[in-house]
């Protein structure tokens, strides 16, 4: 159980990146520098491929982590 709460508190690191790629989302829609739309767009681009990448690590951690829970409640 307390590896499962570990691998949550873990998770809140993604609130700050969704915040940011909102931000960065608002920013390439409503502003008319381009500039900054191409920046907002990169950013956001690299942001979400990151926010992906770590949530695929991180649902295979999880995955080990029930399996191992399982192994030892038997």
């Amino acid at each position: 159980m307390e590896k499962v709460l570990n691998f949550l508190l873990r998770d809140a690191v993604y609130f700050p990146v969704i915040i940011v790629l909102l931000i960065l989302v608002i920013l390439r829609e409503y502003t008319d520098i381009k500039f900054l739309k191409d920046i907002a767009g990169i950013n956001s681009l690299i942001l979400f491929v990151y926010s992906l990448t770590m949530s695929i690590k991180q649902s295979r951690e999880m995955k080990k982590v029930v399996k191992e829970e399982k192994n030892l409640n038997k």
